[in-house]
């Protein structure tokens, strides 16, 4: 290999310019979704997803803003962070464990935590907010962490399904108490 001769090297001065990095990633979002919808705030992401489509019932619109707002204010206090777009999956998962063994029980003193059915409930409504925040035309979030999220039902079908035997035995007292009211009411207009 021969020896080039090197006539003038020049230093390349490279500045970066560095965003802070709420304005990075909404930066980034803008160009990875450049005809997406502008929200502006979480509340107002939190408003157009429960009026959107996908959420048909009213009482899936109630309960899912307040799911919402209640993630929203988590973030805010547990780590300061006012933009949902600034959550990370270690967030929401934090925010998952604390409804499971923390959250306070509305209308009981010193009850803690959420049952099962219920921490899935709010996971499917994380999973969804998440899954239409990052529709292109949309494009709030850059990606969907609701993906990385289980659903666990506790699963009691099985307890709500009764015997034959069961259901023989209810069809009995039915039976017994129908003609007692039968008999009560006889006699009733005999005297």
């Amino acid at each position: 290999m021969e020896n080039l001769p090197v006539l003038s090297v020049e230093s390349l001065a490279v500045e970066m310019v560095t965003l802070p990095l709420d304005e990075a990633r909404v930066a980034l979002v803008d160009y990875y979704f450049p005809n997406r919808q502008r929200i502006n705030s979480t509340e107002q992401l939190i408003e157009l997803w429960v009026h959107s489509v996908t959420i048909k019932s009213d009482q899936t619109r109630r309960a899912y803003r307040q799911i919402g707002y209640e993630l929203a204010d988590y973030m805010q206090s547990r780590f300061g962070i006012s933009d949902l777009r600034m959550v990370t999956l270690f967030h929401l998962h934090a925010n998952l464990a604390w409804l499971k063994d923390e959250k306070p029980v509305r209308g009981q003193k010193n009850t803690y935590g959420i049952s099962k059915n219920t921490a899935a409930k709010y996971t499917a409504a994380i999973k969804s907010l998440w899954e239409w925040g990052t529709r292109a035309s949309i494009g709030y979030f850059a990606i969907d962490l609701g993906k990385d999220l289980s659903i666990q039902w506790d699963d009691k079908l099985a307890e709500r399904i009764l015997s034959e035997r069961e259901i023989a035995k209810l069809e009995k007292a039915a039976i017994e108490v129908d003609l007692q009211h039968n008999t009560n009411n006889a006699l009733l207009l005999l005297s």
